[in-house]
C-alpha cells in the first residue's frame, strides 16, 4: 500500500462522528415524527398565520398541512390540505402538550 491509498487517521475520526451524528438524527428524527400529527400554528411570512396537523415535512422545511385554517384577525377561512414552501415558515408553535419519550 501506498501512503497515498493509506487511510488516514482524521479520515477515521470524521467518519465516526459522521456516523455518531447520523445516529443522534435519526433518533431525534424519530421521536419528531411520533409527535408529528399534533396540532400546530405556522407564522408565515407577510403576516400569515395558519392553523392545522402537520402531515409531511422535507429537507427544504416544505411543509404539507392538514385540516389547515387560515387566521387574520378575527376572520377564519378553512382550506383543507395545503402545502408550504419552506422558505416561507417563519416560526411552528405546537398547541398541544408535548409528551416526552421515554
Amino acid at each position: 500500500m501506498t501512503s497515498a491509498s493509506k487511510p488516514k487517521f482524521s479520515q477515521a475520526v470524521d467518519l465516526l462522528s459522521t456516523l455518531w451524528w447520523l445516529r443522534l438524527s435519526r433518533s431525534r428524527l424519530h421521536s419528531s415524527l411520533a409527535r408529528m400529527h399534533s396540532f400546530k400554528r405556522f407564522k408565515l411570512n407577510a403576516n400569515r398565520v395558519v392553523v392545522g396537523t402537520l402531515h409531511r415535512f422535507d429537507q427544504f422545511m416544505n411543509l404539507v398541512i392538514d385540516n389547515t385554517v387560515e387566521t387574520n384577525g378575527n376572520e377564519k377561512n378553512e382550506i383543507g390540505m395545503v402545502v408550504i414552501r419552506g422558505n416561507s415558515v417563519v416560526m411552528i408553535e405546537a398547541l398541544e402538550p408535548v409528551q416526552r419519550a421515554q
